[in-house]
């Protein structure tokens, strides 16, 4: 497969749609009516409890929106790509994250 400007911009495209809908669910707790509901804290619980679920559902919502159309596919990718990051490598890593910046902070 042949990777053409139009191809990596959409791949950068999909990414970064995605990029900025996990940086909105680390701002849930300043959404007026949304803080009533739920907050980040649950959220990314709930993704770290369930993460083949969140993949799947973040698929299907990338194929909704997007298509299967070669552009669409692309996009779809870009997104994957970050959404597995997130999941599998943020969301898990959090806690761990929490502990190292704990102990230098005691420093």
């Amino acid at each position: 497969m042949l990777l053409t400007p139009t191809f990596v911009g959409l791949l950068l495209a999909g990414a970064a749609f995605w990029a900025l809908v996990w940086a909105a669910i680390h701002k849930l707790d300043e959404i007026p009516y949304l803080k009533e509901f739920t907050s980040t804290q649950e959220v990314l619980d709930w993704i770290e409890r369930h993460k083949g679920l969140t993949l799947v559902i973040t698929e299907g919502v990338n194929f909704l929106l997007h298509g299967l159309s070669p552009h669409g596919v692309m996009f779809t990718l870009g997104g994957t790509l970050i959404n597995f990051l997130m999941v599998f490598g943020y969301v898990s890593g959090r806690q761990f994250l929490t502990l190292i910046s704990e102990k230098i902070r005691r420093k």
